[in-house]
């Protein structure tokens, strides 16, 4: 099976990683955007090359990965053309599936998915649809699979992933402040690292809501009670669902 991937930035190395852990494909073709990163991957890995221009690897690929940058999206796409027997994944986060199917034409079998760079591990939440007996086989194996029923289905789940930096934002604050009360930075990340991996297990091991985790770990008149009351005070839930709101209306 030949794979290609058109658009070779950040996600686009990520998906590689995926695909060599998980040994999907004889051959992976690269476009030549960013030619330092499609070079760099091809030097690395063996079953990797680098394509002529996008249009071959639309030619020579049985499945083809989109992940080019929203804003030269619809442009690049629409110089394409893909044969029937060619799947075509878009991670094109800004760009609707309805659009992407028009673009590329109906006899095209078209899917939308939302890999995480953690698909460079094989893991992660992997979102994706429509559903059918081709692409879950295809995606197997590359993360935790959430097939969705339709745009409206996933959308949510896509909005979702945009508080990643955010994330990395709120363990940096909290990095910062234990340096500033005299713990030592490598430490500071192991900890909240730890503690992080620890809640999650947590709510993995059990079904209970959030909403129930939240009262087991807030002791009556303990530290965790009173930093949820100040934070819930301070608006923060609030803020983060304007957030999602604002975030998925561009999706």
């Amino acid at each position: 099976m030949k794979i290609g991937i058109i658009g070779v930035g950040k996600l686009a190395t990520a998906i590689v990683g995926g695909l060599i852990k998980t040994n999907k494909a004889d051959e992976i073709v690269l476009s030549p955007r960013n030619k330092t990163n499609s070079q760099l991957l091809s030097r690395r890995y063996k079953h990797v090359r680098v394509a002529k221009d996008n249009q071959a690897v639309a030619d020579e690929c049985d499945w083809v990965f989109l992940t080019l940058p929203p804003s030269v999206a619809t442009h690049e796409i629409q110089k394409l053309t893909f044969s029937k027997e060619t799947s075509v994944i878009s991670c094109i986060a800004t760009l609707p599936h309805t659009e992407c199917q028009k673009l590329i034409g109906d006899t095209v079998p078209v899917y939308k998915a939302f890999p995480l760079p953690s698909i460079s591990h094989c893991d992660g939440p992997l979102a994706y649809y429509p559903c059918d007996a081709m692409i879950k086989p295809f995606l197997a194996g590359m993360g935790e699979l959430f097939p969705c029923k339709d745009e409206n289905a996933f959308r949510p789940l896509a909005a979702i992933t945009s508080l990643i930096a955010s994330h990395y934002a709120v363990q940096n604050t909290l990095q910062n402040w234990l340096v500033k009360n005299d713990i030592e930075p490598k430490v500071a990340r192991n900890y909240l690292n730890d503690l992080t991996s620890s809640v999650t297990h947590l709510a993995r091991q059990t079904e209970v809501d959030f909403n129930e985790l939240i009262q087991s770990a807030s002791t009556s008149q303990g530290l965790n009670e009173q930093a949820m009351k100040m934070l819930s005070e301070q608006g923060i839930c609030r803020d983060i669902e304007a957030t999602l709101d604002s975030i998925i209306s561009r999706l």
